[in-house]
């Protein structure tokens, strides 16, 4: 389920052992907004912790959700978000 409040979309999700939290914002940069999507992970066997921001990756709404709903279907980890944005953008 994503759930959205003003321009942030969340996602929560299980993957086995992980805990996955999505999340698609909008932020100011200088004088224009951008969205930026994060990925937040927790092993709940072994308590680990990691999560990853890709900032200013588009201000188009619509190619910011395409983006989060691949990257929250495809299950992608914190240390995999960076080079996935970099495959989706043109």
């Amino acid at each position: 389920m994503i759930i959205e409040t003003a321009r942030e979309y969340v996602r929560h999700m299980t993957a086995g052992r992980l805990a996955l939290t999505y999340r698609l914002f909008e932020e100011e940069f200088g004088d224009r907004t951008a969205f930026s999507i994060s990925v937040s992970m927790t092993d709940s066997e072994s308590g680990e912790r990691d999560s990853c921001t890709a900032r200013d990756i588009t201000g188009d709404v619509s190619e910011a959700l395409h983006m989060f709903k691949l990257i929250s279907d495809g299950t992608v980890t914190p240390m995999t978000l960076i080079d996935i944005i970099s495959d989706l953008l043109p």
